[in-house]
């Protein structure tokens, strides 16, 4: 099992969780690289970002005796975030 750290939205329904369904190319967008100038070479060069999908995965459904999908596809807006992914119980 491998922890995960959370910080808990007492005023919402829902925790979200990085997990091994963000590799699924049907959800979410992959970012892409916008490549920055350099002065010195006088050339567009990769921006050295990390342009992962998933940076962590602290959730896995397919190890879970108890984990039942719910909807295929959700998405859900907090403020600033933008969340799309397959919504569990467990």
């Amino acid at each position: 099992m491998t922890p995960a750290t959370v910080l808990f939205d007492t005023g919402s329904d829902f925790l979200a969780v990085t997990s091994d369904l963000c590799l699924d190319p049907s959800l979410g967008k992959q970012e892409i690289d916008e490549p920055v100038f350099n002065s010195t070479s006088m050339a567009f060069e990769p921006s050295g970002k990390d342009l992962r999908k998933c940076k962590s995965t602290a959730y896995h459904a397919k190890h879970s005796s108890t984990a039942r999908s719910l909807v295929e596809t959700e998405k859900l807006d907090y403020g600033s975030a933008k969340l799309e992914g397959k919504l569990y119980k467990d």
